[in-house]
């Protein structure tokens, strides 16, 4: 995650890619977080009935 500003300088640089690059891979990213976010549980917390059951 460091490198990713010195990327999208070095991208933005680049004759012929530059913007374009650069969107494509905001993009990329967006997308990827999206699907990471559908992927995962959309809650955690245990149903209130299940609370004597759960540890804190």
């Amino acid at each position: 995650m460091l490198a990713l500003p010195a990327a999208v300088g070095w991208l933005l640089q680049q004759p012929g890619l530059g913007f374009t690059a650069v969107t494509g891979m905001a993009v990329v990213c967006a997308t990827a977080g999206l699907v990471v976010a559908l992927i995962g549980p959309l809650r955690r917390i245990s149903a209130s009935d299940r609370w004597s059951e759960s540890e804190l």
